[in-house]
């Protein structure tokens, strides 16, 4: 920390935030400091530890830069019983009665307050788009799977209306997807007209392009590796792995007695045969093998999926 001279240090949680704020007292970066639940708050503490806490936060607060909450009554309650200078709030979550497409009510107040941060620091800003799914045309997927979830679950209290699949994007209220350096100009401006609230142009318009400078300038171009890794010890010495799931696989057929039964035999080798062409034999002998070691120390349970269901699984001790 102190060899890379940060200008600021967010520092969370009780233990976190008083010692950032008391080693940092002297040195030239700002402490930001956001409690997750006050001590001075908990029930479960003795009186004399609450006590304690209040007057660490006392102690700590005259270093602190600022005291972000994300608790409205908690920081009412700090700044009634520790200091109400240098204290904010930040809202946490989306109020979900006053969802106004993506821009909900709460963010112009949270997006001013960053601004106001970056211009202090003299930091550069950026631009990014809420994307939970990779191209406008997949919100269709994204709201089936938001239902598939609701039947688990249950529906939340804001979709106790919502029945039916949306039309069209526009019936969702909320754009999740990522946009380029246009679109993302475009729902500014829109979207500040219907929330009614100023920016100024020149600085949202560098933090777009800083985005872009950041994708295409500073990172590096690269293709995940999406290689499979399976450890190389489930396979014996002088077998490859579809040699070793062959063998073990038949030693297992005959240890549970089906060895003499037809449909078990020709089963087992179709099943085999797709594993081999899958490139999944190393993958079921790690699975035999971590199942393997779990059976001596803990209770296992039964498996889900297909793959589980399969006669290999079962004379692998998978199963």
């Amino acid at each position: 920390m102190f060899n890379h001279n940060p200008d600021i240090i967010h520092a969370h949680s009780s233990y976190a935030g008083f010692f950032a704020r008391i080693i940092l007292k002297n040195k030239d970066c700002k402490v930001y400091y956001t409690p997750h639940g006050l001590s001075i708050l908990r029930k479960d503490l003795m009186k004399i530890y609450r006590y304690l806490a209040l007057l660490m936060e006392k102690i700590a607060h005259k270093s602190s830069g600022k005291v972000i909450g994300c608790s409205k009554s908690e920081m009412n309650i700090y700044k009634e019983k520790i200091s109400p200078s240098r204290v904010y709030y930040a809202h946490n979550a989306i109020p979900t009665d006053k969802i106004s497409r993506f821009f909900i009510n709460s963010m112009p107040e949270l997006n001013k307050f960053i601004i106001q941060i970056a211009e202090e620091f003299n930091l550069k800003l950026i631009s990014t788009a809420d994307s939970h799914y990779p191209t406008k045309a997949a919100w269709r997927d994204r709201e089936l799977y938001k239902r598939l979830g609701w039947l688990g679950r249950g529906k939340p209290s804001f979709a106790e209306d919502d029945d039916f699949l949306p039309k069209t994007i526009e019936d969702t209220k909320c754009e999740l997807y990522p946009k380029n350096g246009d679109q993302m100009w475009e729902n500014y401006k829109r979207f500040s007209e219907i929330n009614k609230t100023e920016y100024d142009d020149e600085v949202v318009r560098q933090s777009i392009e800083e985005t872009y400078a950041i994708a295409h300038e500073r990172i590096e171009s690269f293709m995940p590796d999406t290689t499979v890794r399976l450890p190389d010890f489930v396979v014996p010495d002088g077998l490859t792995d579809t040699q070793a799931i062959v063998k073990i696989a038949i030693e297992g057929l005959k240890n549970k007695g089906l060895n003499n039964k037809p449909e078990y035999v020709e089963r087992l080798k179709h099943e085999l045969g797709v594993i081999n062409d899958r490139g999944f034999s190393k993958y079921f002998l790690t699975m035999a093998a971590i199942i393997d070691v779990a059976n001596k120390s803990m209770l296992v349970g039964p498996g889900r999926g297909s793959a589980v269901g399969s006669l290999t699984a079962y004379v692998l001790g998978i199963t």
